[in-house]
């Protein structure tokens, strides 16, 4: 809204800058914060709760 009022002004890109920044950083905590969620429900990561079935390499 404010990059909106200071449109055609000195300020519209620096503020425009700013608020593309802010919502990369926002939409960036939101991917790290689902990649760690989605990691932490993966029963690899629970040590010694379940045994692989299966090697990725056969013998």
């Amino acid at each position: 809204m404010v990059h909106r009022a200071v449109r055609g002004t000195a300020l519209a890109h620096p503020l425009g800058a700013l608020e593309d920044a802010g919502e990369m950083l926002v939409v960036s905590l939101m991917l790290a914060t689902v990649f760690r969620w989605a990691d932490a429900r993966q029963p690899a990561a629970i040590p010694g709760r379940l045994a692989p079935v299966a090697t990725a390499v056969p013998r």
